[in-house]
This record gives C-alpha cells, sequence and structure tokens, in this order.
C-alpha cells in the first residue's frame, strides 16, 4: 500500500471520538496514542481507576497539544450482573462527551 493511500485513512480520524476499552496498557495504549497523533477524541476505558489516572495523564503529557481531547471512564466489564448497565453507561458518557471533558 502506499504512503498516499494510507494517509487517506488516517485524515478520517479527525475529530472523531475513539473509545478505548482496556487502552490503559498494551495495544490499547498504544492505538489511543495513535488516534490522538490523527486528532481523534480518545476515550481510554478501564476497570482500574488509578491505572486509568496514570494513562490519561501520561497522554496528556505526551500530547499536551491535545490534551482537551483526551477523558478517561472507569467502567468494569468482568461483573455479569452489572455488565449491560456499565456498558450503557460507558456509551451514553462516550457519546455524551465526545471524548471531551466536561
Amino acid at each position: 500500500m502506499s504512503s498516499s493511500s494510507t494517509s487517506q485513512y488516517l485524515s478520517k480520524l479527525k475529530d472523531k471520538c475513539v473509545l478505548v476499552l482496556g487502552g490503559t496498557s498494551g495495544l490499547g495504549f498504544c492505538i489511543a496514542g495513535a488516534a490522538l497523533e490523527h486528532d481523534a477524541y480518545v476515550i481510554v476505558a478501564s476497570s482500574a481507576q488509578p491505572k486509568l489516572d496514570n494513562t490519561i495523564s501520561c497522554l496528556r503529557t505526551s500530547y499536551p497539544d491535545k490534551a482537551a481531547k483526551v477523558s478517561g471512564y472507569t467502567c468494569d466489564l468482568a461483573q455479569l450482573s452489572t455488565l449491560e448497565a456499565n456498558i450503557e453507561t460507558l456509551f451514553k458518557a462516550a457519546t455524551d462527551t465526545r471524548g471531551r471533558e466536561k
């Protein structure tokens, strides 16, 4: 694939909302950073608040000009009894804020 055909897709991320589940480490963290590099709003979701706080801080430090485009939400998807409600809350928060802090 040529670089010109690749860049036509990357520009499609500009001002779009990218929700990254499990984005506090590994591939999810890389996806969050890449989306920010291409000017998307990024919402990182994790079940661990301390890891989420650290990730948001790291992304904002790494991309200071895009710090307002990063937000995070704690969402535990491991508990079956609350799974549906947690997903609904996460999606509502993601669509209400479009990735921006209130």
